[in-house]
């Protein structure tokens, strides 16, 4: 299970550096999606009931590919292309803290927040096209 546990952090890392790196070509949806991915697998490996469940770690990483995605929608400096993309996948993130949140008597509350901090993205990318 280490093993396996190392591989999707390795994972997450090398995507989330390509994410961050800024120079892309014609693979940004790949950039995008393997990040998007390997973000939500290492939400499942700390996810209640596995045998390395740790609520912390879980919402550690879905919110920061979560924000991550939300600050490239937002970054002008972004490709039009790649701020769509990000747009396209922001709900998967957005999904398992969904999931996440469903569990706690606060969750109810952050999910609001997170959706409110999506809907002000979404329309200042909707004013730029």
């Amino acid at each position: 299970m280490m093993l396996n546990q190392e591989r999707i952090y390795n994972a997450f890392f090398k995507a989330q550096d390509a994410f961050n790196t800024n120079q892309y070509s014609q693979f940004d949806i790949d950039v995008i999606q393997d990040y998007v991915h390997w973000g939500k697998m290492i939400g499942c490996v700390h996810r209640e009931g596995s045998p390395s469940e740790n609520n912390l770690l879980q919402e550690l990483f879905l919110r920061r590919v979560f924000f991550d995605l939300l600050s490239a929608i937002e970054d002008e400096k972004r490709s039009m292309t790649f701020r769509r993309v990000c747009l396209d996948n922001i709900y998967i993130p957005l999904m398992c803290l969904k999931r996440f949140y469903h569990a706690f008597s606060y969750g109810h509350e952050k999910l609001l927040a997170l959706h409110s901090r999506l809907s002000t993205a979404q329309i200042r990318f909707n004013c730029h096209l």
